[in-house]
């Protein structure tokens, strides 16, 4: 029989990795759901139970003789508010889909829920393998900030606690998904996006796209980033908040028709041409800073 590379069967002595929205707070359940194979990622039923060991969203799981490399996993919990500073008043519930094969480390994030229905639907309906699908669903979610990812790692390797450019992305993206949202409008949006993108990998939703926009220029000339930054540092995840500011300004700038703030355009003045502020005497000045 020809050897089925969409199913090998793995036992793993420690899946181990990092919840977060922003962390999940100690006590929060973690799930590792076996698939029966990469082409139809059907659940067996058979499922690892694990928890999140403390405030940092850690976590460790053992799944013994899986029957394939696939697993889903689904981590339920409170969680820290990168815009409060504060734990979130309800519980929050995230998806992933990874392959276990070449890794024991596995985080859940906004960004590996939000590509999950996405990738079901390319590995399912489109017959394309796991991580073919994966990438594709990757770049899609990303292309909602206009954030080029071609040079990142999957999304289960990234982390808000992380140094790196692509760490700074997905907290610019946690940042603004979550926004002034309870928990409740939150779970809201991150299924009216997952249900949008699953056949067409594009979220429709200008309108909402620039409410978020209008929130990130709201929050980037109240000096509301600077407090969200202090916020991440205060729960000291590791020795640095990775750079997530650029990948917020890029996003709203892009969206009320600025532009980059590049090197050449320093004190150049522009008007927003999309958005609240389009059609309004509001000029922005592009300054020179490191950020």
């Amino acid at each position: 029989a020809a050897l089925d590379s969409e199913k090998i069967a793995v036992s793993l002595d420690e899946v181990s990795g990092v919840t977060q929205k922003g962390p999940f707070l100690s006590g929060s359940k973690v799930l590792v759901k076996e698939l029966e194979d990469g082409r139809s990622l059907t659940q067996t039923g058979n499922n690892f139970d694990g928890k999140i060991l403390n405030d940092k969203g850690e976590f460790k799981i053992t799944a013994r003789m899986l029957v394939s490399q696939y697993v889903m996993l689904e981590a339920t919990g409170y969680y820290r508010n990168e815009v409060t500073g504060e734990n979130s008043n309800s519980p929050l519930t995230l998806f992933g889909i990874t392959d276990v094969t070449t890794r024991n480390i596995v985080n859940i994030n906004l960004l590996t829920h939000l590509e999950y229905e996405r990738v079901i639907y390319l590995v399912t309906k489109k017959k394309m393998k796991v991580l073919e699908a994966k990438k594709q669903a990757q770049q899609e979610i990303f292309d909602i900030l206009h954030i080029d990812n071609s040079n990142f790692s999957n999304s289960e390797d990234l982390s808000i606690a992380g140094s790196s450019d692509e760490d700074g992305a997905l907290l610019a993206f946690s940042i603004l998904f979550q926004g002034d949202r309870t928990v409740s409008q939150l779970t809201e949006l991150l299924t009216r996006v997952s249900t949008d993108m699953e056949k067409d990998g594009v979220w429709d939703n200008s309108t909402a796209k620039m409410g978020i926009a209008e929130w990130a220029a709201d929050a980037d000339s109240s000096g509301k980033l600077a407090q969200i930054r202090t916020n991440v540092k205060n729960w000291n995840l590791s020795t640095m908040v990775p750079k997530f500011e650029p990948f917020v300004r890029h996003f709203w700038y892009k969206e009320y028709g600025l532009g980059d703030c590049t090197e050449g355009r320093v004190n150049e003045v522009a008007a927003a041409t999309e958005g609240k502020r389009a059609g309004t005497k509001t000029r922005y000045i592009c300054k020179d800073t490191d950020g």
